[in-house]
């Protein structure tokens, strides 16, 4: 007994042994050793577990072995995606890897499935998935099912997913597994990767409504499970560039072969004929005139296939294109290089494409011709990057007032683009639209192209801009860094958004030829461009037809004139942060938000005819602010301006709109001046009047010196002020009236 015990501790310590020894390798790894850790300990752990067993009885084995197991469950070794797929990490004897473990739906509040739209990803922190296993079994919500470039080794991945109507495999798949798509009901075409050597057993077994197998070549060697296509008795196409060597082996695999045509290269259809017991067919080389339907593809009409690929489904009036087939040659290179869109399909008309995902990321497109009355949804060819020409032709049968517009990220990223073309009706074009489209380097607008929206043509290879648009809107970052760009020639801009031009590095002719007064030009619209950099050298604002469109680099205290400038423009000034004292005097117009979010201190305001909306809005430094030679001052004109104290308005100014002076939150003075009837009214923007000082509620003194109320406004004078908190000072000539006046509910004092 003695000698049996010895010998179980003997064997005890070994395995002890080696569990240390294990713990002391994996202290010495790396960070990624250290996700590798947990299974050489856990394996240890069996070792200890052995160990135990042998000394202390099973007992302890048993409780040994649960611990190992919540140990091993760990989320180290999970990781779940947005969709709420979980991929387990393995650590295989060849390589690491994942595999797909669970696929959890979630749903809205309406019990409707969130994501019916699966892709599987490639890796995982440059850790391959190599394993699919039952997780999506059975998921009759999906539809769509995009592949990482993974392999399949286990079977049944997507068995009875019966919702399932598209399926895209990645180029490096090899096998599809056993009944990966066992009856998958819903599916109508499959494309075979040029990898793929491996088809299992009931693949697609019930794939009632499959209809096309598409190979992208043929593989050297095939291995096609039994009844891998049985039970798909819709199935009429399969198209095998190459040699075609398996032919024989794919046909014989079919229930109904004689149904089927098989579109096989030019050179071997004689010979197949002879040997196969289907329809031989040769794959289509020659291009063809664009437009014609070839497939009807349902019994009712409702779905038909033009010559280039374009599947269009009939929805009430007209026509979307829901799907591109691509085709190719006996060399692999895509046939439907070219796409014309047409505007009427088998005589209906074509509304639009149906979903952004028909096109994007096609990289076999090089060109593209649509007419403008068919609608593109936003980034439809997103990521082309052989795309080269783009072609909008004028729809027929418009109305005049027609106006087409181009929606947000329509060619972003297409980065081979070199030509576009627009249609004369074209009105505006989208957000971010040709974004990152470095091939482009010229290009014309239509006259009738009144709005370039934000990040438009960002980052472009363009190298002039010319426009004769008498009306012409730049959205935010429209041209900004494109670097390649020396001059812009446009008749009239009517609006620049904040970085525009910004870090067009090149840059340095602008000619504007005509600028109105109302226009609005952010001062940063230029930043970092070679033309700008004089005027910032100098300290002197850029002035355009007597109108001022830039004073973001001016520093200091500024004087401003009505000789040489007869307007401001809106935010010109805007986010300036190195001006003080600002004295503008006999300038016409001034345009909202001109200075607004600047670092000035003090405003005189003299002889300025118009005053829009906003001027200094959100200038935190700016305290004081005097106003003469106006007669009237319009709504909200000095609004939102946090630091400002004090306000006078000189004896010229006796009208005042509805909330001229609004959301001041530190103003304590206003001096009146004028010696005449003191009227505000509610101006344009309506309501009721007397709503003057909104928001202003530090305000505690107001100086008048008016000798009567204008009539028609004294009932005004109950709401502009706090009662309870402001006092009115007047002369004493004038206090009595003040003081007895039944409009007046202010504390009312005599100016000494």
């Amino acid at each position: 007994m003695a000698g049996i015990t010895k010998g179980k501790s003997e064997k005890a310590g070994k395995y002890i042994k080696k569990l240390n020894d294990t713990i002391t390798e994996n202290k010495e790894g790396n960070a990624k050793k250290k996700e590798k850790r947990m299974k050489k300990i856990t394996k240890a752990g069996v070792y200890l577990s052995l160990a135990a067993m042998l000394v202390l009885g099973t007992e302890t084995v048993v409780s040994a072995h649960d611990d190992w197991e919540k140990d091993a469950e760990t989320e180290e070794n999970y990781y779940t995606d947005g969709q709420g797929i979980d991929y387990k990490y393995l650590d295989n004897t060849k390589a690491e890897c994942y595999a797909i473990k669970k696929f959890t739906q979630s749903y809205d509040v309406n019990k409707k499935p969130l994501f019916t739209k699966i892709e599987i990803l490639d890796q995982i922190d440059g850790i391959p998935v190599k394993s699919i296993g039952n997780a999506f079994a059975g998921h009759k919500e999906i539809r769509e099912i995009t592949m990482g470039n993974g392999v399949w080794k286990n079977s049944g991945s997507f068995k009875g997913c019966t919702g399932l109507k598209s399926i895209k495999l990645s180029l490096q798949i090899t096998k599809i597994s056993v009944q990966a798509f066992k009856g998958c009901k819903n599916l109508t075409s499959v494309s075979i990767p040029d990898n793929c050597t491996n088809i299992g057993k009931n693949a697609f077994n019930g794939c009632t409504s499959l209809k096309t197998i598409q190979f992208q070549t043929t593989p050297s060697k095939l291995k096609i499970g039994k009844n891998a296509f049985c039970n798909t008795p819709k199935l009429k196409t399969i198209v095998l560039p190459g040699n075609a060597k398996i032919a024989k082996q794919i046909i014989n695999t079919l229930k109904n072969p004689q149904n089927v045509t098989l579109y096989v290269d030019q050179k071997r259809v004689k010979q197949l004929k002879k040997t196969l017991s289907c329809k031989v067919r040769a794959i289509q080389t020659k291009k063809v005139e664009r437009g014609n339907v070839i497939v009807s593809k349902s019994e009712n009409g409702k779905i038909v296939e033009d010559d280039q690929g374009l599947v269009y489904q009939l929805e009430g009036k007209g026509c979307y294109i829901t799907k591109f087939h691509q085709k190719y040659d006996v060399n692999g290179t895509p046939i439907y290089r070219e796409i014309k869109i047409p505007q009427d399909i088998d005589s209906i008309r074509v509304l639009g494409v149906k979903n952004s995902n028909v096109f994007q990321y096609c990289k076999d497109i090089t060109s593209v011709t649509v007419p403008d009355s068919v609608d593109l949804p936003k980034a439809t060819f997103l990521g082309c990057t052989n795309l080269k020409k783009v072609v909008f032709v004028a729809g027929e049968g418009m109305p005049e007032e027609f106006r087409p517009a181009l929606k947000d990220n329509l060619f972003r990223n297409c980065s081979n683009l070199e030509e576009v073309i627009f249609s004369e009706k074209m009105y505006s074009i989208g957000s971010y639209a040709f974004m990152n489209c470095v091939g482009l380097k010229k290009l014309t607008f239509p006259k009738r192209l009144c709005y370039i929206k934000e990040g438009a043509f960002y980052n472009t290879g363009l190298e002039m801009i010319q426009s004769d648009n008498e009306y012409m809107s730049v959205g935010r970052k429209s041209f900004a860094n494109c670097k390649n760009l020396k001059s812009v020639d446009i008749l009239q801009l009517d609006n620049v958004g904040s970085y525009a031009f910004y870090n067009c590095t090149n840059l340095e002719k602008v000619t504007l030829k005509k600028v109105d007064s109302n226009c609005r030009m952010e001062g940063n619209a230029f930043e970092n461009t070679k033309w700008i950099k004089p005027y910032q050298q100098k300290n002197k604002p850029v002035i355009v037809d007597g109108v001022l469109i830039n004073g973001y680099y001016v520093k200091g205290n500024i004087t401003l004139g009505g000789k040489k400038i007869k307007g401001i423009a809106g935010r010109s000034f805007a986010n300036n942060q190195k001006i003080k004292k600002l004295k503008l005097s006999g300038i016409k117009n001034i345009a909202g938000s001109a200075f607004a979010e600047t670092s000035v201190t003090e405003v005189s305001l003299s002889g300025c005819k118009i005053l829009d909306t906003h001027l200094f809005s959100e200038c935190r430094k700016l305290k004081k602010i005097s106003v003469s030679g106006i007669k009237q001052i319009q709504s909200k004109t000095f609004a939102f301006i946090p630091g400002l104290k004090k306000i006078i308005f000189g004896k010229e100014v006796t009208s005042l709109e509805e909330n001229t002076v609004y959301h001041c939150t530190n103003l304590r003075t206003v001096s009146f001046k004028t010696q005449k009837p003191l009227k505000w009214s509610s101006g344009a923007w309506g309501g009721k009047e007397g709503k003057m000082f909104v928001g202003c509620t530090k305000l505690r003194d107001v100086y008048m010196n008016s000798k009567s109320l204008l009539k028609g406004s004294e009932n005004s004078w109950m709401d502009a002020f706090d009662k309870k908190k402001v006092t009115i000072h007047v002369p004493k000539k004038l206090y009595q009236k003040y003081e007895d006046s039944p409009y007046i509910y202010c504390k009312v004092v005599a100016k000494k």
